[in-house]
């Protein structure tokens, strides 16, 4: 839905939406699996300075995959944001605020709410609890770190050293 928010916060118009996780191309690189939705909520309106503003909210659950485990994780996103709506060609905005500019053709909710999203994520997906990954994996995991100790025992690189003698 692509529309005029300059207009919409000039009327106090209000959203609510409810989006298909598979319509973010974007986001769809970062999921292990694109089912369900995202609940968003989008309220135009004009703040006591006559600013014109965005306060969206969204809340959805993804499946993330594991970089321990490449698993699926289960993540909750939500959140709020208040953005600034600036006219593009016209305005200016301070330094300390969250700006969505606007160009003559508007916004579309969808990517916004997709910038929203991305940023939302982790930087590193993976189970708060080693137990939470795949058990497979796991075991995998405990193999190599053991293999990894005993090769650094083994391969010390300043035994070398030891056997120079002046």
């Amino acid at each position: 839905m692509r529309l005029d928010p300059l207009k919409a916060a000039d009327q106090g118009r209000s959203y609510h939406a409810t989006i298909p996780l598979v319509g973010f191309g974007r986001l769809a690189d970062a999921l292990a699996a694109n089912g369900g939705d995202v609940e968003c909520d989008f309220a135009f309106y004009r703040d006591t300075d006559g600013r014109r503003k965005l306060k969206l909210s969204y809340r959805s659950d993804l499946v993330l995959r594991c970089e321990r485990c490449l698993g699926p994780l289960d993540y909750r996103v939500e959140g709020e944001n208040v953005l600034r709506l600036v006219d593009a060609a016209m305005e200016v905005a301070d330094e300390d605020e969250d700006v969505l500019q606007v160009g003559d053709d508007g916004i579309r909710l969808h990517d916004v709410i997709e910038d929203e999203l991305l940023l939302a994520l982790p930087l590193i997906p993976r189970h708060t609890i080693t137990d939470d990954c795949a058990p497979e994996a796991l075991r995998w995991l405990k193999e190599t770190d053991a293999d990894a100790a005993i090769e650094t025992q083994t391969a010390n690189p300043f035994d070398i050293l030891k056997k120079l003698k002046h």
